[in-house]
């Protein structure tokens, strides 16, 4: 065991002990994460940012297009957050790539999963992933939120002009990109299957320890994770959607308007997680305000120190897959 407060036993139970999971064993745990962008934020697939159309909420039944922060676009970077963790440490073989070859037994693909080998390549087979992602979605429509932003790309001069062999001439690199404003809110949900402690702790860190998103990392998306709710169940009880609507119907009429105030959208969002767990028809036990923030401290400072505190032994030790 590598938590040692009071608080962890709360979840223990919900924990897989020592052997890998072969079979099923309905053990869930879910990471409630409030998400708020802190710079501007590119989410696209193809052609500008991804919308879905949605009723705003369970009472208010408008339908407007919200900004999607994809399951793909979360789980990415913090896989690679987590990667790069077990690579610094040495617990990592690098024969394993995320964009080809993978490995099939470092921590990452046992708890995120991996597909089979390309075409041509030697198969080890696949594992799905016991990190159960959500599609997390805006708490204001897409036209609260979105703007497009000019990108120029000035020469050595400073100016949108330089000397060229036929004198000076203008530069043609004025361009357009629509982007998701700062200080923007999204509800998410992470539920993990069938984990061991040691894996608990490996994904929260990797979701506390992830702060770009989207395209361009290197200029922007910046994005601050809060966790507001950890509920451990013998089900898998919430949905992003489910939550986000709640918020909003929630939400005074006077005060949906961006930027939102993130102490209001987070006690808010904590009272939906509260209210939606009296009707759900399984065992619960949610750790919330004070001890959730017990529990991340400890998990702030095992990753302060993660040789001392036991974690990256723990990590090496961890009974795996046979693959």
């Amino acid at each position: 065991m590598v938590l040692k407060s009071p608080v962890a036993e709360k979840l223990r139970r919900f924990f897989v002990e020592e052997e890998f999971p072969v079979k099923p064993e309905s053990r869930f745990v879910s990471v409630v994460v409030l998400r708020k962008s802190e710079s501007e934020l590119i989410l696209r697939t193809d052609e500008g940012i991804s919308k879905e159309l949605t009723y705003m909420g369970f009472v208010d039944n408008n339908i407007k297009a919200r900004v999607v922060f994809s399951k793909r676009k979360v789980v990415a970077p913090e896989r690679r957050t987590g990667r790069e963790f077990l690579r610094f440490y040495g617990l990592f073989d690098e024969d394993c790539s995320i964009n080809g070859q993978m490995c099939g037994k470092c921590v990452d693909c046992q708890l995120y999963g991996f597909a089979a080998a390309e075409k041509g390549g030697t198969s080890k087979g696949s594992l799905k992933s016991r990190v159960l992602s959500d599609t997390a979605y805006s708490v204001l429509p897409a036209s609260e939120i979105t703007e497009i932003l000019t990108i120029n790309a000035l020469s050595e001069l400073g100016t949108m002009t330089e000397f060229t062999g036929q004198g000076l001439e203008m530069r043609e690199s004025l361009a357009s990109v629509e982007c998701i404003k700062p200080e923007t809110h999204f509800v998410d949900v992470e539920t993990l299957r069938d984990v061991r402690e040691e894996e608990f702790v490996y994904c929260l860190g990797n979701i506390l320890r992830t702060t770009r998103y989207g395209a361009v990392t290197s200029r922007i998306g910046k994005v601050k994770n809060e966790i507001v709710a950890i509920i451990g169940s013998d089900a898998e009880l919430l949905s992003s959607l489910q939550l986000t609507k709640a918020v909003w119907d929630k939400l005074d009429a006077s005060m949906k308007q961006h930027p939102l105030s993130h102490d209001m959208v987070k006690d808010t969002l904590l009272k939906c997680v509260e209210e939606s767990l009296k009707a759900a028809p399984a065992t619960v036990q949610i750790v919330k305000e004070q001890e959730l923030e017990e529990l991340l401290q400890e998990i702030r400072e095992i990753y302060a120190n993660p040789v001392d505190k036991g974690f990256v032994n723990a990590l090496k030790n961890l009974k795996k897959l046979p693959i």
